[in-house]
């Protein structure tokens, strides 16, 4: 059953736990230069792709990997993640798996359907005549919901 506007709206309100915005910072810091902003714009996004899981569970949806790697230290903070998903209906298991472009393709289009924007600062989407594509290569993690 796809979500209210209600839900949508109670999830996108949710906040980060501080720590998790600084131990996000901490972890990947070697591999990364994200500053405070970024990652809490990457963490808005990771609530958006939750969102796009929950309002069809019966499809399969691939992160990019910035997405998908907030989306890892998030569920570790088990309290928080289990409030934020009973938001949406309940708990969003997370899936490892190989690579399936068409997931990811799945959740590009959902996220431009819902959301209307794509950020490609966090999603491999480049734009034609205004409509979101996916490059070939797929920067879809080995993730999914």
């Amino acid at each position: 059953m796809p979500l209210t506007q209600n839900n949508i709206q109670k999830a996108l309100g949710f906040k980060a736990p501080g720590l998790l915005i600084q131990q996000f910072q901490q972890k990947y810091s070697t591999e990364h230069t994200f500053s405070r902003e970024d990652t809490e714009e990457l963490f808005e996004e990771v609530k958006k792709f939750l969102i796009v899981c929950a309002n069809d569970r019966t499809q399969h949806y691939c992160p990019s990997k910035h997405v998908d790697e907030m989306w890892h230290e998030f569920l570790l903070f088990t309290e928080e993640y289990t409030a934020f998903c009973d938001l949406l209906g309940g708990y969003i298991h997370h899936i490892p798996s190989r690579v399936y472009p068409e997931f990811f393709s799945n959740a590009i289009r959902e996220m431009a359907a819902m959301f209307k924007k794509i950020d490609s600062k966090w999603w491999n989407v480049h734009f034609v005549e205004g409509e979101p594509g996916v490059d070939p290569y797929c920067d879809g993690s080995s993730c999914y919901c």
